[in-house]
């Protein structure tokens, strides 16, 4: 099976160098975590991630006309790309062995689509790995009155665009998105004023197995998961990582068998669907 014949490349956003910076700080800000950066002909020129755009909105607090500039001057030229006639097994090596959550699959120059981790684990089920050994207690929490403001403050400190919120368990998530949605107005002081806890994915229980985590991912669409321990404290791991253990640990050839299999199960059911937020744009 080649990486053309996924449904994955539907998870994609383009935009052109030319557009202006709002155009992507709009995509984001509903959702996406990666936009394709293209020219007149499609042939890809770069990507904007999540984490690259947590740079620039200190920046825009500043200066509120960098929201006009074209977007060729704020890409990230460092795309790792594989042509689409690739086998899933090299697209899941190299994801692993680069620790990307998303690859560009190209024809020659041109965009074809985006493949991400979070499409692969939706057609990974059989396989299981410990979270313990992955999750960690060294991740910095907010509590449900801490601001926006608050909330930008840690996620510029730790370089990720999510954070937990946790009183005595854990009770959201709060995402770089739900930042930018208050941000786009121009109303940086808003940050100030708006709690957390109103704006943030809420989360009802941590969970336990690595099918579990995989399941509140793609339902709640975080990246950061609460993994509630056996003397009931919290820990939490991102889904990057889960995804790089996930085919270090089994390899991905049986990974890729699995893909495969679990992906002509749902045809044949006929329930695929793409658990990951899609927007057409144009």
């Amino acid at each position: 099976m080649r990486l053309c014949d996924l449904p994955c490349k539907s998870d994609q956003f383009k935009i052109r160098a030319e557009d202006p910076l709002t155009t992507a700080i709009n995509a984001l800000a509903r959702g996406l975590h990666t936009l394709l950066v293209v020219d007149e002909h499609d042939r890809l020129r770069g990507l904007i991630t999540a984490s690259r755009v947590l740079s620039l909105v200190s920046a825009l607090a500043m200066n509120s006309k960098l929201l006009s500039y074209p977007v060729s001057l704020f890409v990230d030229e460092r795309a790792t790309t594989m042509h689409y006639e690739y086998p899933i097994e090299a697209a899941l090596q190299l994801m692993a062995e680069e620790r990307k959550s998303h690859l560009v699959i190209v024809d020659g120059l041109k965009v074809v689509g985006l493949l991400t981790h979070r499409c692969l684990l939706s057609l990974i089920s059989g396989l299981e790995i410990d979270l313990k050994k992955l999750a960690s207690k060294d991740v910095p929490t907010l509590l449900t009155h801490s601001s926006l403001a608050e909330a930008l403050k840690v996620m510029r400190k730790i370089n990720y665009y999510e954070v937990p919120i946790l009183e005595e368990e854990v009770v959201g998530i709060v995402r770089l998105s739900d930042v930018i949605s208050e941000v786009i107005g121009g109303w940086f002081e808003k940050l100030k004023l708006v709690k957390v806890i109103g704006k943030s994915k809420l989360i009802s229980r941590g969970v336990r197995s690595f099918s579990e985590a995989i399941e509140l991912a793609l339902k709640e669409d975080i990246n950061l998961l609460p993994v509630l321990k056996d003397d009931g404290s919290y820990s939490f791991v991102k889904l990057e990582d889960l995804f790089v253990h996930l085919v270090k640990e089994h390899g991905a050839f049986k990974v890729a068998e699995t893909v495969k299999l679990n992906l002509r199960s749902h045809q044949k059911e006929g329930s695929w669907r793409v658990m990951v937020p899609h927007v057409s744009s144009r």
